[in-house]
């Protein structure tokens, strides 16, 4: 593995941000760290004094919190994405037989409940870096 950029894996990293060419040690320390937290779990980990658990540490950590970031900005613009073309389909004229009244709350129903869905999302995002900090 080179020690410059990274790609992602399914369930971890196959590059990490090292700065130098990291030892086997420390490349599995940091996959085993990245998977854990991918899945969510609780994890002990532990190495021999001297095989760099502190920058191995920092590197995992950092590099999943950075891919678990995108992640989150990904499924937040999707989420803005599909509330825009539903307020762009909202928009258009209605020609049912319902009183506008009542198309304009079924719209701006359908509204908040995106915003609704958009504040879950962000808040359970800040529960989740808040309980991984504590």
């Amino acid at each position: 593995m080179s020690a410059g950029g990274f790609t992602n894996m399914e369930n971890g990293r196959v590059q990490f941000p090292f700065p130098y060419q990291p030892y086997d040690i420390q490349e599995q320390f940091m996959q085993a760290l990245y998977k854990t937290l991918e899945q969510g779990k609780v994890g002990i980990f532990e190495s021999p004094t001297g095989t760099g658990k502190s920058l191995s540490l920092i590197c995992g950590a950092l590099s999943w919190l950075t891919d678990h970031e995108e992640k989150r900005r990904q499924e937040t613009a999707a989420l803005l994405q599909e509330g825009e073309a539903s307020l762009s389909t909202s928009s258009a004229p209605s020609s049912s037989a319902e009183p506008d009244w009542i198309t304009d709350f079924v719209h701006k129903k359908a509204d908040r409940d995106l915003v609704s869905k958009l504040k879950v999302r962000i808040l359970m995002h800040f529960i989740c870096v808040l309980w991984r900090v504590l």
